[in-house]
């Protein structure tokens, strides 16, 4: 995963630029001391708006300019406010120009336009707008008077202002008079402040800012009536409206609110000391989430003196406006030469711009344990024969992920398909099919074969272990009608969830969702061919189907040459189900999105490794792949016996 942020070099270049144009604004406010000049003031304006657009843009923080309308009784200011945040705008300086320009003043409003069509609605589609909620962005100090946002991306919205001509306008003139006016037409994003017109101007021009963000100044009133500008200069009846005193709010340390860790691990399971475990080839992803009480940008670094994070430095942190909070995805992956049994503390800092460095509502270091290699679990046809007619016996096999050899932890004289490996790699469970092939029941025992159980005594196959290893879900029978079924690891406490029917040339393997929340399987059921996915609480919903099939259960096509074996990934950040059609492995997201490998695969019953790095598929062997389909297959057994039913645990 690539994240960049910004560089010092980066950082102390927009400060320069900053420095830059506010030092230019401030030679414009000293040129012009003393003078009643509307266009020294619309200059000063327009370069003030420039500075608060690269402010935003060097910050990737909103930054509003805001003209007061003294509680939305006056249109017309000497002076305006600046504001920042993607939390809680802070004012940052107040701008006062009634001492260098006495009698010119800011006008905010509508004129009778000689073109254009004006609205106060939102702005054009397809301009740079970004995704700002200003219900929820300006303060209440901010909403009755006359806001202009600049965004991270550079364009501009407002609280409803007047637009026309591809833009928004501040109008300078010295010395103005008004009367009140109607509300545009359109929908204003948020509750406006009040409309005025002018009906008299001084000297006037017209500062423009487009949706965009672009600033430009002109001579005159743009797309207005000439004849308002009565004289050079004319009285100003009204006060203009008084500025906010400044106030840049608290400044208040950042809370880090939230730490998830994937994948998700059974507390149950884990080493002493130890928060999760990761293979030695494997990887972690980090998700954090952070406040800042002072709306500032945040910070996040994270360390460990071993092993390789995604991003090598500090990180800026990114704003969801879903979660009203800054969020940040690493992933760390252990040195190369981590061995199972090692561990290593990782930690987090993170700071806002002031440089001050969160208060951890939650602990912000954890350990990792590099875990074995885990072990996959598998069945094999063996070379005696049995009692209901197969050409051979079955064993259920045990390996080391790496390859080398694999053991019999179950021998039987009878059909014992599709075993599982629970989460945590210390349990297997299976189903058996009596001498005369029907299934009798569900089994469980230890990884090494000891203390096998009869935990489900009727018709039950293809059972699998929930995330947590307390439920199993299986295909059982009621009412002559094939159904997905979930028991309690013990036998306990079935519950039917949706009528399915297995695959008519053979069983097709069913999956739990990374939270143990949800089962994708296939079903080939009458009407209901494809690739469903169910809750396992039925009052949270009802079956979905994300991938139709085309084929039919008794029709003349092959079951097998098209849609079957959906697996879930474990990994939770990873939203990915494998499924197969005609021998190939195919992708695609929980919603049914399909998502391409970069290369042709082929195999049958593929599953992911417990960190869903890897995929793991039979091909007369077995071969393990990476998750995203790079690189080559690495073949695992060697055997001219069928294996197949694969299962890789911890």
């Amino acid at each position: 995963m690539t994240r960049r942020g910004f560089s010092l070099i980066e950082l102390m270049v927009a400060a320069s630029i900053v420095i830059l144009v506010m030092a230019l604004s401030l030679l414009n406010l000293r040129g012009v001391t003393g003078k009643a000049n509307a266009r020294g003031l619309a200059s000063v304006i327009a370069d003030q708006m420039r500075l608060a657009r690269q402010e935003a843009m060097a910050n990737q923080v909103p930054v509003a300019v805001c003209f007061p309308s003294q509680g939305g009784t006056r249109p017309h200011s000497q002076g305006f406010y600046v504001a920042s945040g993607n939390e809680l705008p802070r004012m940052s300086r107040v701008v006062n120009f009634k001492d260098e320009f006495p009698r010119a003043v800011a006008f905010i409003g509508t004129w009778p336009e000689s073109s254009g069509t004006l609205t106060c609605g939102p702005t054009l589609p397809g301009t740079k707008t970004g995704k700002i909620n200003l219900t929820s962005w300006l303060n209440a100090t901010m909403r009755d008077d006359y806001c202009f946002v600049f965004t991270p991306e550079g364009g501009v919205v407002t609280n409803g202002l007047p637009y026309f001509q591809g833009a928004y306008h501040v109008l300078v003139a010295a010395g103005v008079d008004y009367g009140s006016a109607s509300q545009p037409p359109g929908t204003p994003p948020v509750s406006p402040p009040a409309y005025f017109a002018p009906t008299a101007l001084g000297e006037a021009y017209t500062v423009s800012v487009s949706s965009s963000g672009a600033i430009s100044l002109e001579q005159g009133v743009t797309g207005g009536n000439p004849n308002l500008i009565a004289g050079p200069t004319i009285s100003t009846p009204v006060t203009p409206a008084s500025l906010p005193p400044f106030d840049p709010g608290t400044t208040a340390q950042p809370v880090v609110a939230d730490l998830q860790v994937y994948p998700k691990v059974d507390p149950s399971i884990l080493p002493p000391n130890v928060d999760v475990m990761v293979p030695e080839d494997g990887h972690v992803t980090l998700v954090v989430t952070a406040n800042d009480p002072s709306g500032q940008q945040l910070f996040l670094q994270w360390s460990c003196p071993d092993g390789t994070f995604s991003y090598p430095g500090e990180e800026k942190m990114q704003w969801n406006s879903a979660r009203q909070a800054w969020v940040s995805y690493w992933q760390w992956r252990p040195p190369e030469l981590a061995s199972p049994g090692q561990q290593y503390t990782l930690m987090c800092s993170v700071r806002n711009l002031a440089g001050q460095v969160a208060v951890p509502a939650i602990p912000t270091s954890f350990n990792i344990g590099i875990s074995p290699p885990g072990v996959i679990c598998f069945q094999r046809q063996a070379t005696t024969t049995t009692t209901n007619g197969y050409t051979g016996g079955y064993d259920i096999m045990v390996m080391d992920p790496e390859g080398g050899e694999a053991r019999a932890v179950i021998q039987r004289n009878s059909f014992v398909p599709a075993p599982s490996v629970s989460r945590d790699g210390n349990k297997i469970t299976w189903c058996e099919v009596g001498a005369n092939g029907y299934p009798s029941g569900l089994y469980v025992a230890n990884i090494d074969g000891s203390d096998p159980r009869h935990v489900y005594n009727g018709f039950g196959i293809l059972p699998i272990f929930s995330p947590l290893g307390d439920k199993l879900a299986f295909i059982g029978l009621r009412n002559s009608d094939f159904t997905m079924s979930v028991i309690d690891a013990d036998g306990a406490n079935r519950v039917d969830l949706d009528v399915v029917a297995v695959g008519g040339y053979g069983w097709d393997n069913s999956s739990w969702s990374p939270d143990g929340q949800k089962i994708v399987y296939q079903s080939q059921f009458a009407g209901k061919n494809g690739i469903w996915v169910t809750p396992i609480d039925t009052a949270q919903g009802s079956p979905q189907q994300i991938l139709a099939s085309s084929s039919t259960f008794n029709g003349s096509t092959n079951p097998y040459t098209d849609v079957n074996n959906p697996s879930w990934c474990p990994d939770s950040t990873n939203d990915a189900i494998l499924y197969q059609k005609a021998g190939q492995l195919l992708r695609m997201t929980s919603a049914g999105v399909q998502v391409p490998f970069p290369q042709t695969l082929r195999g049958y019953q593929a599953s992911f490794s417990p960190d869903g790095s890897e995929i793991l598929l039979g091909n007369a062997n077995l071969y393990r792949i990476s998750s995203l389909g790079t690189g080559g297959l690495k073949q695992i057994t060697s055997s001219k016996e069928y294996v197949n039913y694969p299962s890789w645990g911890p």
